[in-house]
């Protein structure tokens, strides 16, 4: 238990540092917040305003390789689909948007102010689980939540919400290393979530899945926008990405270019994929 402890705090410590820096702790929900009724889209909505993230001179990267982001921009109640081939630079934008990079120049602005200030208000799925294999789903939870700085009783509440919707719900006190692979990306999912957050960003998290779990958070993930936050989501999954993304970004060429789905069928008939 004592390694398993001290584990989970090195893990904290390196992996959240930027985000605990620069985090803002959520104020305390009001009467009115509590009383509502426990719906995941209420709870999504008593998060706060509906921010847009745009860029403004932002070039990511911390070495040799950097990708020129001035053009991209996330709207409220989107999914912004970014593509691009392996090694394309896809994960350095994604880092760099949720903070774990620092730009090598230029600003994100999430509702026009700067993502160091904001940075709570942006939940983050990487490609590779962040979850403590040897704690539960329920323990990971309470800790993200935690870090976020979440009022102990919303977090309860909070935690309730999304594990019935996640369909984890009687899974909760298993650990993540006894998980099935499609309820660990569940699991991911809700840890991404937990502080309520108006923009949702995904690294490949589809990579490994069924088609029927991929449709099944599809699905949450429209839910989501319709509560008015914005997901951006990188994936080499062009079909997927054509069907349900409402907005386009191609990495290429260490450019990220917002295109059209005209645009993004021509690429897929012209190469088949990416």
């Amino acid at each position: 238990m004592i390694r398993t402890r001290s584990r989970a705090a090195t893990l904290i410590a390196c992996e959240q540092r930027y985000r605990v820096i620069r985090i803002t702790r959520a104020d305390p929900p009001s009467l009115e917040q509590r009383s509502r009724e426990n719906t995941f889209l209420k709870a999504i909505r008593d998060g706060g305003f509906m921010a847009v993230l745009e860029t403004d001179g932002l070039v990511a990267g911390n070495g040799p390789f950097t990708v020129d982001c001035n053009d991209l921009r996330i709207e409220e109640k989107s999914i912004l689909g970014v593509l691009g081939r392996s090694g394309s630079g896809k994960s350095t934008v994604i880092e760099t948007i949720v903070g774990l990079h620092h730009p090598r120049k230029g600003r994100i602005l999430i509702d026009g102010g700067q993502l160091h200030d904001r940075v709570s208000q942006i939940g983050f799925v990487p490609q590779s689980s962040a979850l403590w294999e040897y704690l539960s789903v329920l323990e990971n939870l309470r800790t993200f939540g935690r870090i976020y700085g979440v009022n102990r009783r919303e977090l309860e509440r909070r935690i309730g919400v999304i594990l019935k919707r996640l369909d984890l719900e009687g899974h909760e006190r298993k650990r993540i290393n006894q998980l099935s692979g499609g309820m660990r990306r569940r699991a991911d999912f809700a840890a991404g979530l937990i502080h309520m957050p108006q923009i949702l960003v995904l690294d490949e998290p589809f990579t490994g899945l069924d088609p029927e779990l991929r449709s099944f958070l599809w699905d949450f993930l429209k839910e989501i926008t319709q509560a008015g936050s914005a997901i951006m989501i990188a994936s080499h999954m062009i079909e997927d990405i054509e069907r349900h993304a409402t907005h386009f970004a191609l990495v290429a060429d260490q450019n990220v270019h917002m295109i059209g789905r005209r645009e993004l069928r021509a690429i897929f008939n012209r190469e088949g994929g990416l």
